[in-house]
């Protein structure tokens, strides 16, 4: 859960990185899980891999959404979501941006929410960076 100081920032400023973190074991299987799912989905561009944890009907689709559904559904990434919108929460959509160094489209600083037809507008999203993510 987040703390009362991380769920104050959030509130304040729309955004927080928070103290919770993934292990470094679920982040390799993610590393590897994003290698399987560019060579399954050659076919998109490495940016635009939208809800990987949405099973395809090709061959192998479905053991590749699981992992991607269960990195979505990490208890510690619930608890940090539930810390902001309560308890009945809804993955209604995933993305993988796999954006290497000098290639892929660039993405303006943004709210997510201005794209998102979504009234109320209570949503929130989790990135997570599985590689070191710096301007250079």
């Amino acid at each position: 859960m987040l703390t009362t100081e991380e769920r104050e920032r959030y509130d304040r400023d729309g955004l927080l990185i928070p103290s919770a973190r993934l292990s470094p074991l679920t982040l390799e299987h993610m590393r590897t899980a994003l290698e399987r799912l560019l060579v399954f989905r050659d076919d998109v561009a490495p940016e635009s891999l939208i809800c990987p944890h949405i099973a395809t009907a090709r061959p192998g689709g479905e053991a590749i959404a699981n992992d991607w559904f269960s990195f979505a559904t990490q208890p510690i990434i619930l608890d940090c979501v539930q810390s902001i919108l309560g308890a009945n929460i809804v993955l209604w959509g995933s993305q993988v941006f796999c954006k290497p160094a000098f290639t892929g489209r660039k993405i303006p600083w943004h709210q997510d929410g201005k794209y998102w037809p979504i009234r109320p507008l209570a949503t929130v999203s989790v990135w997570i960076a599985i590689d070191d993510a710096t301007p250079q």
